[in-house]
């Protein structure tokens, strides 16, 4: 039918078996020629890997691509149509999230979910308006982690300059002000004009930490 899909898949052996797959029913059906225009994309691939399927994705050279949720985010997937479930996705925001990968730009769109035999998935079969009434699942985070805290710190001042003033409030003080002095000892150059290091005063007594 021409539409561009995405198949979902729970596993890497998964989205690797289900695009051979295609691949044989394509090649047994005579169309060997559309083959070329179905890869995969997961976990374990090179950056360089990564970046062949996303170009050839995004300039709409591929119609199908079977993918772990290493594509359900931060990707520019182009134009899509469809989006095939393969099993529960883990989690209802998941789903969503991926199934939100087809229709972009008000465009219809089709999303379809392939029940397993896992108990899981037998329940949203026979029970489906279970899972379109379930809320999306609450996701906590401990900001004083620093290894969290980081790399949402050096995203937020690529885009603005962080002000203590407002950010650590949003952040936290204590995890916020320990976070940026590591970063700017650490020599990272989006963080690097942060001086005087969040919680240190000048000499008349007023906290400094401005851009």
């Amino acid at each position: 039918h021409g539409l561009r899909t995405i198949a979902f898949c729970t596993t890497r052996k998964l989205s690797e078996l289900v695009l051979q797959y295609a691949q044989d029913a394509l090649q047994q059906s005579g169309h060997h020629r559309y083959c070329e225009g179905l890869m995969s994309y997961r976990g374990g691939y090179t950056p360089a890997q990564r970046r062949q399927v996303e170009g050839r994705l995004f300039s709409d050279q591929l119609r199908a691509v079977t993918a772990t949720n290493a594509l359900e985010l931060g990707v520019d997937v182009g134009s899509m149509d469809a989006t095939l479930h393969l099993g529960f996705q883990r989690s209802v925001a998941s789903l969503w999230q991926q199934a939100g990968r087809a229709g972009r730009r008000n465009a219809p769109s089709l999303s379809v979910y392939v029940a397993w035999n896992s108990p899981l998935d037998q329940h949203f079969l026979r029970n489906p308006e279970t899972l379109f009434s379930l809320a999306l699942q609450a996701l906590p985070l401990n900001l004083a982690n620093f290894d969290l805290l980081a790399p949402h710190l050096l995203c937020a001042a690529s885009e603005l300059p962080l002000n203590p003033a407002f950010d650590r409030a949003l952040f936290g003080a204590d995890a916020f002000d320990a976070a940026c002095r590591r970063l700017v000892e650490d020599g990272h150059p989006k963080l690097g004009c942060l001086l005087p290091a969040p919680g240190e005063r000048d000499a008349g007594g007023e906290e400094g930490g401005g851009r």
